[in-house]
């Protein structure tokens, strides 16, 4: 079975980094059946098109993008929820001027970490960005539960310690749930 979910993996990433080289506008297929599901409702966009700005003392910003591929990585963030497992939203850190370095494109469970250089964002900073996008989450609620309850596995090895610190890392795949 890991055979398979690493060849799932290896289809999604391929498949975030073809919307990315496509460029701005671009769209995908449908994730394959064995990746994250998109939530059954997407949650709307908060009041305000742009995120707010990140929290202070992280090096993660929000510029225009287009940073030809300098810093270009991808994570797999899923949570799951009664057995289900569910896709963060698309859209998370992007606003109408502005696109923060850790984002997502689809509902797909990619975070994009897209920077003019390399760049060590934390599972936390997605966290909060999620939050700034999506304030009412009942799915990111559930995300922050399952990291109190100590329910994390990356890259299918239960993790113990403070979850909101995991630095994003190429092909990393991060479960919140059990």
């Amino acid at each position: 079975m890991p055979a398979v979910r690493r060849l799932a993996t290896a289809l999604l990433l391929g498949l975030a980094v073809a919307a990315c080289a496509a460029g701005p506008g671009a769209t995908t297929a449908s994730p394959s059946p064995s990746s994250p599901p998109a939530p059954t409702a997407t949650p709307a966009a908060s009041a305000a098109a742009t995120p707010a700005p990140s929290p202070a003392g992280n090096e993660i910003k929000c510029d225009l993008g287009g940073h030809d591929a300098a810093y270009h990585i991808h994570a797999l963030v899923g949570v799951r929820v009664g057995g289900q497992l569910l896709a963060p939203p698309a859209n998370i850190g992007i606003g109408t001027d502005c696109m923060y370095w850790v984002h997502t494109h689809a509902a797909d469970g990619i975070v994009h970490i897209e920077a003019p250089a390399t760049v060590h964002p934390t599972l936390g900073d997605f966290l909060d960005l999620w939050e700034k996008t999506y304030p009412d989450d009942q799915l990111l609620q559930q995300a922050r539960d399952a990291i109190a309850a100590g329910r994390v596995t990356v890259n299918d090895q239960p993790f113990t310690g403070d979850a909101t610190g995991i630095v994003l890392e190429d092909r990393m795949r991060i479960i919140l749930g059990s």
